[in-house]
Parts: C-alpha cells; structure tokens; sequence
C-alpha cells in the first residue's frame, strides 16, 4: 500500500504542475491580447501607421512639438534630433497647412510622453528637422541616438558659424569700470 500512495501523489504532483502551466500559458496569451486590443494603451503599429505617410501640419503645440494629420489618424509629433529653444515654435508656425512625409526610426517612435519622434520632410531633400537646427531655433540633440545625427550636427556648427536663432548676439548694457 505505501508504494501505492506515492505513485498516487507523483501523479497528483505532475497533474498539479500540468494545470499550472496551462493556467501560466493561458494568462500570458490573454495579457498579449489585451495588450493588442488596447487594454495597456497599445497604439497598433506606428511604422504602419505612419511612417513614409503624406500628412499636414494642423498646428503647433508648443517649442518641441506639432500636431499632424493623416489619413490614418493624427498625432503630436516630436521632431526626432533637435531639441528646440526658444523661438522654435514661431519658426514652426510658418509650416501649419504644409503637406509633409513622416520618416519614423524603427526603434524608437515613441517618446516617453507618448508622442511621435519623426522627421518631417517638406520633399525629398529638405527635412524641417534639420532646418530648426540650421536656423539656429534648436540645438542638435545628442541623448538619443538616430540616424541623422550627422547632418544634425552639421547644421548646428553653421548656425553657430552664422550667428542665427539661439547663438545669435545679445546685445548687453554698458557697464561702469569702477577702480
């Protein structure tokens, strides 16, 4: 009889574990579908949705962001590689009703407010990105990685070089000399 019992509790032991893993497996499989169907805030498939995508800037929401439409949705998008000073959203507001194409990094098109990181092309060589650092109302922006760092940088030196937006000379009060 007592060889009878532990063959008897090795089943309930294996039958035990079976459930569990089936009730793991179960749970993993409807948290992923949740997720999906937008229960954690998934937004679908921002390279599908809008990358390579036609769209037209509605308006700007302030220095590092504008709100763009299209035929998949809209969005407020962050342009990816500047980090804008003062005066960008003045320079922005000059490109509302523009029709532009939404370029997104496969990585990361997502800040962590959940806006769009895209670079805004007016055509096919011209990126508005690259012309807020060029105009000197941003900085080129070198905590996050992308790939138009270069070009971002390069655009920066010429603003520095030409004085413009935020490397502009401010005029300073004269001051006394005391001796």
């Amino acid at each position: 009889m007592p060889a009878r019992v532990e063959y008897t509790a090795a089943i309930r032991r294996r039958r035990l574990l079976r459930w569990t893993l089936l009730l793991l497996a179960t749970a993993l499989g409807a948290t992923i579908l949740a997720d999906h169907l937008g229960a954690f805030g998934y937004r679908g498939d921002d390279l599908d949705r809008f990358d390579r995508r036609r769209a037209i800037i509605r308006a700007v929401n302030d220095d590092a962001t504008v709100q763009v439409s299209t035929d998949r949705g809209d969005a407020n998008v962050v342009l990816l590689g500047a980090d804008p000073g003062a005066g960008a959203a003045q320079f922005l507001r000059s490109f509302v009703g523009r029709s532009i194409l939404i370029r997104l990094e496969p990585l990361q098109s997502r800040d962590a407010a959940g806006r769009l990181r895209a670079y805004l092309y007016l055509d096919d060589s011209n990126v508005l990105n690259v012309d807020l650092v060029r105009e000197g109302w941003a900085r080129a922006e070198r905590r996050v990685r992308h790939s138009l760092a270069a070009l971002m940088d390069g655009a920066e030196l010429e603003a520095k070089k030409k004085r413009r937006g935020l490397w502009k000379p401010t005029t300073t009060s004269a001051t006394s000399r005391s001796s």
